[in-house]
């Protein structure tokens, strides 16, 4: 299995790098290291006790009981634990300034955006939002966007200090073929897994990263409010019936 010698992943333990880690092995395309931003009280984006449950992804089963330490260790990735769980701390700058990979996969803690000092520390910062660029920018797009057209998706980008406003590499719709009640913690983050798959894979594949072209500007949406989240599950449930 290729090592991507030029990428790394820098990592919260949370269900969205716990599905991308399983992913990127499934797919055969590993980063040759990785940085973990280790926290010791529950963060955005971290499973409840009775989630840690397997479920099914597209291209396998993925068990969400497994931590990102220990996936690390069975696959031998090195791995360091950063001296802060925050990606913006000085410390934490300098460390990933001074690392080997010229491109990080970022799978941090929710609601956590990246400041300049990270962002210009000499490393492109690839990040998978969950929503099609550039339509749906901002927080639970795909919420949104499933109201909106009954779709899902996600986009590859490499970080800029604009909110989801990098340049697109790769970008998905995913029509939803089952609830929706699994969207914060398993199906989001196998779609955006999936494209961030599709990224790494054009990469090894012709050497250079993907890029997308498309007009607008699209619109920035805010966090959704309970129960409009509530109406779309809802909405998925019936639509399945």
């Amino acid at each position: 299995m290729p090592t991507l010698n030029d990428v790394g992943i820098v990592l919260g333990d949370t269900s969205r790098s716990r599905v991308y880690l399983q992913a990127i092995k499934h797919h055969g395309v590993l980063p040759s290291e990785a940085f973990i931003l280790q926290s010791d009280a529950k963060r955005p984006g971290q499973l409840e006790d009775g989630q840690e449950v397997p479920y099914s992804a597209p291209w396998g089963g993925i068990d969400m009981g497994l931590s990102s330490e220990e996936f690390l260790q069975e696959a031998r990735i090195p791995y360091t634990v950063l001296p802060s769980d925050n990606i913006n701390d000085p410390a934490v700058v300098n460390f990933l300034a001074g690392s080997k990979p010229e491109v990080l996969v970022y799978s941090g803690f929710g609601g956590v955006l990246l400041k300049r000092d990270i962002l210009s520390c000499g490393k492109k910062f690839l990040h998978v939002h969950g929503g099609y660029l550039p339509d749906y920018k901002g927080s639970t797009t795909n919420y949104y966007s499933y109201l909106d057209e009954g779709t899902c998706g996600a986009s590859a980008i490499f970080m800029s200090s604009e909110l989801d406003s990098g340049p697109v590499l790769w970008r998905e719709k995913f029509q939803v073929n089952q609830s929706m009640q699994e969207i914060d913690h398993a199906l989001d983050s196998c779609f955006r897994a999936i494209v961030l798959c599709s990224t790494l894979m054009h990469y090894v594949e012709k050497g250079e990263w993907p890029s997308c072209i498309y007009d607008g500007q699209g619109r920035v949406y805010y966090i959704m409010h309970p129960v409009l989240r509530h109406l779309a599950i809802c909405s998925s449930l019936t639509d399945k019936v």
